[in-house]
């Protein structure tokens, strides 16, 4: 810029006189008066808050002088600098002569600027440019990480140069302008090139590409994708061998095309069986070298790679029964030996065994029965109540040393106008003392479902019959309950009438808790609660803090923080980790400021659905090392069946958002090869029902004219029958094979078996949970259990709520992993499927399947006998008639 000068220093000023720039300040406020011009733009000055203003040369697209207005008292001249984002700012108040002058002066500075820039980024412009064209010819794919710098450093060549091509019109240098107007129009769409480039090179590569040659089209495409971050969907049936083919397929490409050295490649598994199957396929196919490890082992590794030595696994913490054999103990002995302790374990057994919800919460009958078949009424004692109210009460009185009966019949009246027999709730025995537990609120209200006016009726005829026989009746309300007042006042109204409480020594309380299996039931609970707290490596402080407000929480983490504490102190003492310390202190160091250095440029993890939130950071530590490293994932969201071992599949269905701002690529690998056409299309039916599953077509590579999927609705008491009925009806069809019998729990698993083996010797014959059945396949399946209740499916019996403390987020959609668990359940089965459901308690589950065209339905009308018109999702059925609710629906 010789003629103005260098630098920022003045070479050109104008400025408007006092009166016109008192007409600017007034009449066009925000307008400069004066500017000067600058090496790279025009510096323009304004009064007031407005300051100052630059127009730099390279976002200038035209300079005009214009008349602001024609009324003599405004009459102002402007000269005005319009950007090439539209934005205009303006001079005025000078001259008309001086703004035109003006005008050209910064249009010859402007010109000479752009041509003096354009002429000493001449040879950059030509090398971006045969860099693009080598990118349209290449031929291989071009991930995100190799992407981007060179779009960074386009990027930052244009910004030194003009944003308009206004002044470049006179340039002499055709070929560079050009190269700039290409590379400006290619920055913005660089992504979409790059997704054109990529789409076109696995289109042909699919088909030409030296793969093995049994790997499908989709198994190719996925194999030739190279993005930092690959989630190859691999639904049920394309069978693990598939899977393992893809994994081994794609090392192998890696290491032949040069991408990578056998020492930057790790496969990561979740069992010792994949692991040697992968390494095994490995080997076939001539490469060494590269790492296969299960998730734990390459923790385990990197701990003793980082600190130099690996740390002893506790094998008592390893092992699922032995560490519930020590938490079991510990909690008996915290029980003897602590007051509070014991003190607070009555109180989690006597007001919060089960998660409640109040009465007053139900709409109807049905929901509030559902709730209530869901478990948890059994007493202590053995009786099972008609609520949780009830439960509470009866363990309250034997945990303080009160004897008592339940629904002992009334002797002044045996019989009562609204029952058989009057049985008020409990009486205690040494006391002489009857007490009833009323459904009401404080202003005696009922909940919405209960009539009203006759259950007031009923309670004020109980109240008469105590008054006229002169017994004590103590009544306890459900509005105390929700209060949180019921025990306490209980506690006050027997203390009156002389009654002595003597809670039970520690010795009776834990035989007593043992008995019932209290014990056992909260150690199940700590150890679940354990293994994802340590997991999640919480903090007991923030965990309280946060949950104070929630009497049951807070309880369970005053139990739960001095068995932890139990459970930490073995493992410190001897000098030991478990699983969960394994993986999290793995994690650490793979973070980049850990002790570990990571030479992996490409991690292969199968069975990603089923990764947990430490696991996931481990892996991802690896990533973030290294700029260049990559990840390829194999999942189903599909499939994801293990929230209750911390299983996120929010990590799965939200990979793009977990990987940001890497480069991801989807690929669905579309075959199934077990389940033939009709089979495939009823599971993706059903599975898809929920909306946050992935969308996507699979394709069933073996024909077979439906239906293929038989629902049979059986009665409760023939179901060995129906199971007789239907083994006899896969022997006529199959001669021989494999049938696999699944049910939701082992329990339902049929005693009659191995007799039904015997029966059929043509068909092998084996049962599992379908949790068990995960990589199973059989000629033909037959699901066990659907019916509703709390050991039905899908199951009524949710994780307890205090899991929520440490587990993923629950998802929104009802059932949503039972309906996954169902899926896997259907998609065992090559050719056909039979499902047995309970004609008078159906689930959910069940109807919904009977209703879609591609299933077969038998046997008995699962709508059978008459609704009952009390609880309404129950049915009437039977001589004499009787709710399918009962014994909690009395009709």
């Amino acid at each position: 810029m010789a003629l103005f000068g260098v630098g920022r220093s003045c070479a050109v000023q104008v400025a408007a006189s006092f009166l016109n720039r008192q007409k600017v300040d007034f009449f066009f406020p925000g307008v400069a008066h004066s500017a000067v011009l600058r090496a790279d733009g025009v510096e323009l000055q304004c009064s007031g808050r407005a300051g100052t203003k630059y127009v730099p040369f390279a976002d200038l697209a035209g300079i005009t002088v214009e008349m602001l207005s024609q009324q003599t008292a405004m009459r102002l001249i402007a000269v005005h600098f319009d950007g090439i984002d539209g934005e205009r700012q303006s001079l005025a108040g000078i001259a008309e002569a001086k703004a035109r002058v003006f005008r050209d002066v910064v249009e010859l500075a402007c010109r000479q600027w752009c041509r003096q820039r354009l002429e000493a980024h001449a040879h950059d412009l030509r090398a971006a440019v045969q860099w693009l064209d080598r990118m349209g010819a290449a031929a291989h794919y071009v991930p995100r990480h190799r992407w981007t710098p060179h779009v960074d450093s386009l990027v930052a060549l244009l910004q030194a140069l003009p944003r308009s091509e206004a002044f470049l019109a006179d340039a002499a240098d055709a070929v560079a302008v050009g190269a700039l107007r290409r590379l400006r129009a290619f920055v913005g769409e660089a992504e979409a090139v790059r997704d054109a480039l990529n789409r076109r090179y696995l289109d042909h590569a699919v088909e030409t590409a030296p793969l093995e040659a049994r790997l499908t089209p989709s198994q190719r495409r996925a194999v030739l994708t190279d993005e930092d971050r690959t989630l190859v969907v691999a639904p049920a049936g394309s069978g693990k061998t598939a899977v393992m083919a893809v994994m081994a397929a794609k090392i192998e490409h890696l290491l032949k095309a040069g991408q990578r050295t056998p020492g930057e490649v790790l496969a990561v598994t979740f069992t010792k069986k994949a692991a040697g199957e992968l390494a095994e396929r490995l080997q076939r196919r001539g490469v060494e070298g590269v790492k296969v490890s299960t998730i734990d082992a390459l923790g385990l590794g990197i701990i003793g790679e980082a600190l130099g030595a690996k740390p002893p696994v506790g094998n008592w913490a390893a092992d699922a029964q032995a560490q519930l054999v020590f938490l079991n103990e510990t909690i008996e002995r915290l029980i003897s030996s602590d007051v509070g302790f014991a003190r607070r374990a009555a109180e989690w057994n006597i007001q919060h065994f089960r998660a409640e919800h109040s009465i007053f919460d139900f709409g109807t009958y049905g929901d509030y029965f559902a709730y209530l078949k869901a478990g948890g009424r059994r007493t202590l004692q053995g009786e099972h109540v008609r609520s949780f109210e009830e439960a509470k009460i009866a363990n309250f009185l034997a945990l303080h040393g009160i004897a008592y009966q339940y629904e002992k019949i009334y002797p002044h009246v045996p019989r009562s106008p609204y029952k058989k027999a009057y049985q008020p709730d409990f009486y205690l025995d040494q006391f002489g003392i009857w007490i009833e537990h009323f459904a009401v609120d404080d202003e005696d209200r009922t909940p919405s479902f209960i009539d009203g006016k006759k259950y007031l009726e009923e309670r004020d005829w109980k109240r008469a019959q105590h008054q006229q026989y002169g017994s004590v009746l103590v009544e306890t309300t459900s509005g105390e309950n929700a209060a949180g007042v019921l025990l306490p006042r209980l506690r006050e109204k027997l203390q009156k009438l002389g009654v002595t409480f003597a809670p039970l020594p520690a010795h009776a309380l834990i035989e007593k808790l043992r008995a019932d299996g209290r014990i056992v039931h909260f150690a199940r609970l700590a150890q679940g609660f354990l293994a994802q707290w340590r997991h999640r490596r919480l903090a007991m402080y923030e965990v309280r803090s946060a949950y104070q407000n929630q009497e049951r929480h807070r309880l369970f983490l005053e139990l739960f923080g001095q068995v932890l504490g139990a459970y930490e102190q073995r493992l410190q003492l001897a000098g030991e980790i478990d699983f969960a310390d394994m993986v999290q202190q793995a994690a650490d160091q793979a973070e980049p400021d850990g002790y570990y250095r990571s030479p992996y440029r490409t991690i292969l993890i199968d069975e990603f659905q089923d990764v947990t939130a430490a696991q996931f950071r481990l892996i991802t530590g690896f990533l973030r090392q290294r700029d260049d490293a990559q990840l390829f994932a194999v999942g189903d969201d599909w499939q994801s069946i293990y929230r209750f071992n911390g299983a996120d599949v929010s990590i799965i269905n939200d990979f793009e958002r977990r990987v940001a701002p890497a480069g991801v690529a989807r690929v669905a690998i579309e075959e199934t090869f077990r389940s033939v056409a009709p089979i495939a299309a009823v599971a993706q039916r059903f599975v898809r029902a929920n909306p946050r599953q992935s969308e996507r077509a699979v394709v069933a590579v073996r024909a077979a004219e439906p239906p293929r999927v038989t629902v049979c609705f059986y009665q409760s008491a023939d179901f060995e029958h129906s199971l007789r009925a239907q083994l006899g009806e896969v022997a006529a069809r199959l001669g021989a094979g494999s049938v696999l019998v699944l049910a939701r729990y082992h329990r339902a698993k049929p005693a009659i078996l191995a007799f039904l083996q015997k029966t059929y010797p043509g068909l092998d014959l084996d049962f599992a949970t379908i949790h068990q059945a995960k990589g199973l396949e059989a000629d033909c399946v037959i699901v066990l259990g659907l019916r509703s209740g709390s050991h039905g499916f899908p199951t009524e019996i949710d994780d307890d709520p205090v899991m929520d403390m440490v587990l993923p987020d629950r998802e929104r959609f009802a059932h949503a992993e039972e309906r996954r668990l169902f899926y896997v359940a259907l998609t065992r089965a090559r050719d056909h499927v039979w499902v047995m459901a309970d004609a008078e308690e159906p689930s959910t589950f069940a109807l919904e399947l009977a209703r879609d065209p591609g299933v077969l339905v038998t046997g008995d009308d699962p709508q059978l006998g008459k609704p009952c018109p009390l609880c309404s999702t129950g049915r009437l059925a039977g001589t004499p008639m009787k709710c399918s609710n009962a014994p909690l629906c009395p009709p």
